[in-house]
């Protein structure tokens, strides 16, 4: 949206709808959620050069937004835009070292857009210092055992 004072001083996830509010420092409030976009196909194969097609779905987070928000309502949306997201077959994120290259860490997958920060936390504790403050066994790249092929 458009700069707005500050209405959204934390992170909103709105667990019974694919919702997400976070407001920049410059003001803009960032509405999310996953709404799914289409991708391109031509003759059945992907197009991944190709920007994929918004679905109507995503025009109505804006909705969703004012509903949990209503100040969201009057402002201005600026754009839409639609990302790619990865998601491993469990749907978990994939967190810490790649079994067969222990020096190759990833973070990648789950709601990493809302979790990064803590993501990148966990990682760098877990490089600098060989532990986490939480367990990440259940987030482990070992878990795919064959699959690590990197």
């Amino acid at each position: 949206t458009a700069a707005a004072p500050p209405l959204v001083p934390h992170l909103v996830q709105h667990a019974g709808r694919r919702l997400s509010l976070k407001q920049t420092k410059e003001g803009n409030i960032l509405i999310g959620g996953g709404r799914a976009a289409k991708f391109v196909q031509h003759a059945g194969v992907l197009d991944l050069d190709a920007r994929p097609e918004l679905r109507l779905d995503a025009v109505f987070a804006g909705a969703d937004a004012a509903r949990v928000v209503p100040a969201v309502q009057r402002l201005p949306v600026l754009r839409i835009w639609s990302g790619a997201t990865s998601l491993a077959p469990d749907q978990l994120p994939l967190l810490g070292p790649v079994p067969r290259r222990p020096d190759f860490y990833v973070a990648t997958g789950g709601s990493g857009f809302t979790l990064g920060p803590t993501y990148s936390r966990l990682l760098a504790e877990q490089v600098l210092t060989g532990a986490t403050g939480l367990p990440l066994d259940d987030y482990s790249p070992a878990r795919f055992g064959a699959l690590n092929f990197v």
